[in-house]
């Protein structure tokens, strides 16, 4: 029964996405001129960025929390702190990988 619930829930998902995907390809059918489709080709790419260091950024503290005597979570007694700031940490690293590359 719970797998049943999470294919239902999958299968949302890739919905959600491919309607996305279908109105992104309107607006740019749409576009009033190449300066906006250039614009919202940036925030998409943008986005993309983001999504790809918040996964970064959730698997970096994943890894930390590996060894909870001797991970960097431990180590600067980060599971002390609020949600906020170890999100901030994680994803500082996160933006920290690309931008040193």
């Amino acid at each position: 029964k719970t797998l049943r619930f999470a294919r239902y829930m999958r299968s949302l998902r890739l919905l959600r996405v491919s309607r996305l995907q279908r109105a992104i390809h309107a607006l740019k059918d749409v576009a009033i001129s190449e300066w906006f489709a250039l614009v919202l080709n940036l925030v998409i790419y943008s986005f993309g960025l983001l999504l790809l260091c918040h996964f970064i950024a959730c698997s970096w503290f994943a890894v930390g929390l590996c060894d909870p005597n001797e991970g960097w979570v431990a180590e600067f007694d980060m599971m002390a702190a609020p949600l906020g700031k170890r999100y901030l940490v994680s994803m500082h690293f996160a933006l920290a990988m690309f931008a040193s590359s």
